[in-house]
């Protein structure tokens, strides 16, 4: 796949002035050799009161360039943050917490997005495995977060959870939780509490022994 470059400002020109002369967005990406989603996205993007600037579009571009490159470095070039967080890590915490934590105590801000980042793409070797192990998924790779369509079979007459009778709202009897495919947010207790379970009992670990007092 072809790495994507960035619009030039002579390419930001091209565009307002053949929009100015009422180019249309096929004709401008084929003068410019590029696809027409990357016009369109450019326009949407840059677009003042439904007017194309090239220079306002080229500065507002630079510093998007700007802002992202230092997020990316922001902990790499931050010594004690980066000691903070494999300090956090290290007790199993999740880059969410950390990200939280981070903003409370040390007035820190950092997004658990470019907390992943760091581990995913910015180690590399044994401290990258290391880092990875005290997550608690332990992924080798971050994988995208669009849903893909589950080719497995579905339940034969299965109750929607929105055809659910009322009475199954307060969660006493086991077996009330229905939920549609790929909605993990419909029983977000179950999904939290399974993932605090899988963290801290080893796996094949005998559930009849341990007590609901342990389970908390």
């Amino acid at each position: 796949m072809a790495k994507f470059n960035q619009l030039t400002e002579f390419e930001r020109e091209r565009i307002s002035k053949m929009l100015a002369a009422g180019c249309s967005y096929t004709e401008i990406a084929a003068f410019l050799g590029r696809s027409i989603s990357t016009v369109e996205r450019e326009v949407y993007r840059n677009c003042a009161a439904d007017e194309y600037f090239a220079d306002e579009a080229h500065k507002k571009a630079l510093k998007r360039q700007a802002y992202s490159h230092a997020s990316k470095a922001k902990i790499i070039r931050n010594e004690e943050m980066k000691s903070l967080i494999h300090a956090k890590l290290s007790i199993r915490r999740s880059p969410k917490q950390i990200s939280q934590w981070l903003l409370k105590t040390h007035q820190m801000q950092i997004s658990h997005e470019t907390i992943y980042l760091y581990i995913y793409v910015q180690t590399k070797g044994e401290l990258k495995k290391e880092l990875i192990s005290y997550l608690r998924q332990r992924k080798p790779r971050r994988q995208s977060k669009k849903l893909e369509t589950d080719k497995r079979g579905t339940i034969p007459d299965m109750i929607s959870i929105h055809q659910r009778p009322e009475e199954v709202a307060d969660r006493v009897i086991p077996g009330h939780w229905f939920c549609d495919p790929h909605s993990p947010w419909q029983r977000c207790t179950n999904e939290k509490t399974n993932v605090l379970n899988r963290d801290f009992w080893p796996k094949g670990t005998d559930f009849s022994s341990i007590t609901p007092k342990q389970l908390l």
